[in-house]
């Protein structure tokens, strides 16, 4: 699988490539006690999506996106606000 979830945190953002154009029913980003912290729906098949992590807790998070065949690909991700 060549989908890829990175957390950038110079810029605040957690990137995502899907050089594979599957088509994204659902992002959700995830505190270590599942509580939803961050959710996006309908995201379609695009290359390239980015999602503001700037008023997100320090913090280790985990990035859930749902294709729309229900595969779930996840990534555990680590945001620092202080630039690190």
């Amino acid at each position: 699988n060549n989908f890829i979830i990175n957390q950038d945190n110079v810029n605040h953002n957690l990137k995502a490539s899907n050089p594979n154009h599957l088509a994204i029913k659902s992002f959700r980003l995830y505190d270590m006690l599942g509580r939803v912290v961050l959710s996006k729906k309908d995201l379609g098949s695009d290359p390239n999506y980015i999602f503001s992590t700037s008023s997100i807790s320090h913090g280790v998070y985990i990035a859930e996106f749902l294709t729309t065949n229900n595969k779930k690909l996840t990534q555990k991700v680590f945001i620092s606000n202080s630039g690190n």
